[in-house]
């Protein structure tokens, strides 16, 4: 059986929402998963999970960006497969199995990656419309003066499908595109992505599997001018390389009821006009 190994990263204003992710990592139907919490290890919520969940690796990555937490986290865990989990977002409690069902039946590749369909949640947990409440939330409005709205609309698109948490990897291949950019603060992910896409195409489940909950951070945010140099930069290599984001095409039965395992043949990430 695949161990699966999933790293939650709990930041400091993020980790309000740290028990409901860490059930849902917990909660886990497939047989054999590990789960890692990287965030301040010094905090209550940490040390309280500390002493009622002995199980859970506590990895410190205290003042450190989500990516590098993700990255402590990665170090210290021992799954062959690697599930993402940022402290304010969910998990399915099939997504585990699912995808270590499709790693096994992909080859044991070790290049394998893929993600999942997504369901939106906001800070109640009770579903939402991304459409009415997403470009406010994930502070789109800021970088109009800097992106021409198409590229937003794009980024934007990306960002909601393949949120660090949405990204399910080998740790072989995770470790050989140098895992998560920890100088990134809003595009880690989305850097992410775009190294991996460059190895092979994506294996996608469309089921909704990873539920992305759309909130207003209590965090310190970055100034405007680093947020658009960030982004910026990332939307030109993406747009250079002329990334569309289409429907899978070619189906790998996976011998699943009810789920059929998408693998994409054209390049992933929405279309970026600059």
């Amino acid at each position: 059986m695949t161990r699966v190994s999933v790293v939650i990263a709990a930041q400091d204003g993020r980790d309000q929402f740290v028990f409901p992710a860490l059930a849902s990592a917990l909660g886990q139907e497939h047989g054999d998963v590990e789960v890692v919490l990287a965030g301040d290890a010094g905090s209550a919520r940490l040390q309280a999970v500390a002493q009622s969940r002995p199980e859970v690796v506590i990895v410190d990555a205290a003042g450190q960006s989500e990516g590098a937490a993700f990255n402590r986290g990665a170090m210290a865990s021992t799954g062959e497969l690697l599930l993402f989990l940022g402290a304010e977002d969910l998990h399915h409690t099939r997504r585990a199995h699912t995808f270590a069902r499709a790693y096994e039946i992909d080859g044991g590749r070790p290049d394998f990656w893929g993600y999942s369909g997504v369901h939106f949640i906001g800070e109640d947990g009770a579903s939402v419309d991304p459409a009415e409440r997403g470009a406010a939330i994930l502070g789109v409005n800021a970088l109009n003066a800097v992106l021409k709205p198409r590229a937003v609309d794009g980024l934007l698109q990306a960002n909601l499908a393949l949120r660090a948490g949405n990204v399910v990897v080998t740790r072989s291949l995770l470790e050989e595109v140098g895992g998560f950019d920890p100088d990134r603060y809003v595009t880690a992910d989305w850097a992410l992505v775009q190294a991996l896409a460059a190895h092979r195409d994506p294996i996608v489940v469309p089921e909704a599997l990873f539920q992305y909950r759309l909130y207003e951070a209590d965090v310190p945010q970055p100034t405007r001018d680093q947020i658009a140099a960030e982004v910026t930069s990332l939307a030109e290599e993406i747009a250079a390389l002329r990334l569309t984001h289409v429907a899978g095409r070619g189906v790998l039965e996976a011998g699943l009821p009810g789920v059929d395992f998408l693998r994409r043949r054209g390049p992933m990430l929405s279309a970026v006009t600059m």
